[in-house]
């Protein structure tokens, strides 16, 4: 019997290690674990083992939610073939509904239009219904810049926020012509390469060799090449064209999962309770479009009628005025999120999803 004492808090890092799939026919009679090498910098990462505990109660969640689910149906019916059946149907019906739940968990597409920002969650919706090849092209194209926008939105509003909430003239400059893909791609690397970013702490890694960034870049490339041509496209270029572009947009989406763990909270109201502050607000969840009531308690006061980012990761909420907000549009009377497309001096122009436009000053 071999006994590992971990030092500190490496403990759970190692014993995840040691467990996987190519350690676990790992033969100590033949080798000693000594000889096992180990990456000694990430099992000494505290904040790893910390993301790994949040894991383990995750996966101890899931078990505890899945062991009720499909019992047998033999189960406490014993000779009673009615009940027998009609467990059978109510399993059949369950399992329908199973099916489609866990779609989201294996594949990307159906996991963006469930539990991501509006904006991305929209399109992907577009993309699982669109019915012609053509359709599918542009809705993945779009899918592909909405990821841009909505990460690049995130960068830009950070800048701004450590210039105590003003868009400096350089980077009013970036908006004079309207915002494109790359625009957003540059928002993302000028942040990333001036340091490391604690207000959202996912955006470390995002300029990582085969990380978001460059997936992006290899998305607008391809975008920019189906772009040259003139005519219309017969239905094998266009799926040709999907078969390039759909696993990029996969692999994005795959390597911007965090997205999926932000609340764009619309505060309407911020009140005093005598110990801290209740914010009163709406949020949108997944793809749908109807503006869901929030009420929670937070310690310190904000600005309402404004769009906060809260995350898992971030201490603080990130404001997204000027560059990003939510209002009720002059055109269509709907409540929609608009982001910042153009700048001209102090006069900013927001586009929402519907390609519907305000103007805002700037302070």
């Amino acid at each position: 019997m071999s006994v590992l004492r971990p030092l500190r808090r490496t403990g759970r890092a190692l014993c995840e290690f040691l467990n996987a799939p190519h350690n676990a026919g790992y033969d100590h009679r033949l080798h000693p674990l000594t000889d096992l090498p180990v990456p000694a910098e990430i099992l000494n990462d505290e904040t790893f083992s910390d993301h790994l505990e949040d894991l383990r109660r995750s996966r101890a969640d899931l078990a505890r939610i899945t062991a009720g689910i499909l019992p047998n149906v033999f189960e406490g019916t014993r000779a009673d073939l009615a009940k027998t059946r009609r467990a059978v149907s109510v399993s059949l019906a369950e399992a329908a509904l199973t099916t489609e739940l866990l779609q989201p968990l294996e594949d990307p597409f159906w996991r963006a239009e469930y539990a991501y920002p509006f904006p991305i969650a929209a399109l992907a919706r577009h993309y699982r219904i669109a019915t012609s090849p053509a359709q599918s092209k542009e809705a993945l194209l779009k899918l592909g810049e909405s990821v841009a926008r909505t990460i690049g939105g995130l960068a830009l509003a950070v800048l701004v926020g450590r210039n105590d909430n003003r868009m400096s003239a350089e980077l009013r400059r970036k908006f004079e012509r309207s915002a494109t893909w790359g625009t957003w791609n540059w928002m993302i690397k000028d942040l990333r390469a001036a340091g490391s970013v604690p207000e959202l702490p996912e955006l470390d890694s995002i300029l990582d060799e085969n990380g978001t960034h460059t997936l992006l870049t290899q998305a607008l490339k391809l975008r920019n090449d189906s772009g040259h041509s003139f005519s219309v496209q017969p239905a094998h270029e266009l799926e040709e064209e999907i078969a390039q572009i759909e696993p990029v947009v996969q692999l994005i989406l795959e390597s911007a999962s965090w997205l999926a763990q932000l609340q764009y909270d619309l505060v309407d109201r911020c009140e005093y309770t005598g110990t801290g502050f209740r914010l009163i607000g709406r949020r949108l969840r997944g793809s749908h479009p109807d503006w869901e009531p929030f009420d929670r308690l937070v310690s310190g006061p904000v600005t309402p009628h404004r769009v906060y980012v809260n995350g898992p990761s971030n201490a603080a909420a990130i404001e997204l005025w000027p560059t990003a907000n939510a209002e009720l549009c002059p055109k269509c009377r709907q409540w929609e999120f608009f982001v910042i497309n153009e700048v001209h001096r102090y006069t900013a122009t927001l586009r929402s999803g519907r390609d519907h436009e305000i103007d805002r000053q700037l302070t």
